[in-house]
């Protein structure tokens, strides 16, 4: 199976030079493991580095054999570019993929919202598209429902899923929606 870690590295770094001490990558690889363990906080992945520190070392290069701590991962993650990690998952997961049913769904991310009182509600959400047969998210994109429908981001991530063979099942708020399709 091909590693997420080339597809990581292709990612920009938009962190001033001057005081990096913990590589892009190897940081973000520790931030996916930590979360997919369910140490979801920065103060969580950092207890789940530092409880890990020495098989963490051993694995991946850490400057002094130290892991980051909460500070290294919330700045790591407030100058990360979604929109590109987004694009390289998704490049990841395309090697991956085999022909399928496949469902597609939006849900909004928890502690997003804001203007919660008037009319102006604004809160981020995640699409994403979930193969049946392999269990794996294959395809993810985000959206603020201030600029953006979920019906436009399902539609330009299908526009972008070039795979054939696919089914895919959506819940009725895409009943009337079409995408052209090339035939």
């Amino acid at each position: 199976m091909n590693s997420l870690i080339p597809y990581l590295n292709t990612l920009s770094d938009s962190r001033k030079a001057k005081g990096i001490r913990h590589q892009q990558t190897p940081t973000l690889v520790i931030m996916i493991m930590s979360m997919m363990c369910g140490y979801t906080s920065f103060h969580a992945m950092a207890r789940f580095a530092k409880h890990h520190n020495t098989l963490l070392a051993n694995q991946i290069p850490l400057p002094r054999g130290k892991a980051p701590c909460a500070s290294t991962f919330l700045r790591l993650s407030n100058r990360l570019d979604v929109q590109e990690l987004c694009e390289a998952f998704n490049q990841w997961m395309l090697s991956h993929y085999k022909p399928e049913l496949i469902a597609i769904d939006g849900k909004s991310i928890n502690s997003t919202v804001s203007h919660c009182h008037d009319s102006e509600q604004n809160f981020a959400s995640l699409v994403s598209f979930f193969g049946h047969q392999s269990h794996l998210v294959l395809r993810v994109g985000t959206l603020e429902n201030s600029k953006q429908s979920e019906i436009h981001q399902v539609q330009a991530l299908l526009s972008l899923f070039e795979v054939e063979k696919a089914i895919f099942t959506l819940d009725a708020l895409h009943k009337n929606s079409r995408v052209d399709s090339e035939e």
